[in-house]
């Protein structure tokens, strides 16, 4: 926990608001600005989940080959700077930076694989030094003899190193980044 202190431009006419632990600044002019010294944690947690479904001009058999095979399908997915196994199953993922408004966070996260051996690869977090909790599934359906529907959910518990009065803003846009980048993984695949 680290104690923040800011300047806040407030509307507000009183002298102090102590239940907030603000006092009136005296070097400000016009609008009143508070002076707050606030104990503010340092880190907070943003949770995602992204759900995508698409057709694949391949059948069920060749699409589950293509994903089970875990290194050869995530080369595809972007701004992944480094997937490395581990450990038989467990893999560490690293993306570059990636931009949030004026801030930038890159993922590292461990994760373990597991299948089914037919129609569907699953994901944990698995142990490490990480900011993320990473899970999720791909679930394959046959549609014909050179088609199937795929179903992509991921999800994410990103630990984000900022305090927390900017979560809401970073929330918003690291779900749009992370929907970006699931769009362009779907397409490059």
């Amino acid at each position: 926990m680290t104690v923040f202190n800011l300047f806040l431009p407030v509307n507000f006419q009183s002298q102090s608001f102590p239940q907030f632990g603000a006092s009136r600044h005296k070097g400000c002019s016009g609008t009143v600005c508070m002076f707050v010294n606030q104990e503010i944690f340092m880190s907070f947690i943003v949770s995602t989940t992204v759900e995508r479904s698409f057709q694949a001009s391949c059948n069920a058999k060749k699409a589950f080959e293509f994903l089970s095979k875990t290194s050869e399908a995530m080369q595809v997915f972007p701004k992944l700077q480094q997937f490395t196994e581990t450990k038989e199953g467990v893999w560490l993922w690293e993306t570059q930076k990636l931009a949030l408004g004026n801030l930038s966070h890159a993922i590292k996260g461990y994760v373990q694989y597991k299948h089914n051996g037919e129609n569907h690869i699953a994901w944990h977090p698995a142990p490490g030094d990480s900011n993320a909790q990473l899970s999720g599934h791909w679930s394959i359906k046959a549609a014909g003899d050179n088609a199937c529907n795929i179903a992509l959910v991921s999800k994410g518990d990103y630990d984000i190193p900022l305090p927390s009065l900017i979560k809401r803003m970073v929330e918003t846009t690291l779900n749009i980044e992370l929907n970006k980048l699931m769009d362009e993984f779907v397409q490059n695949m």
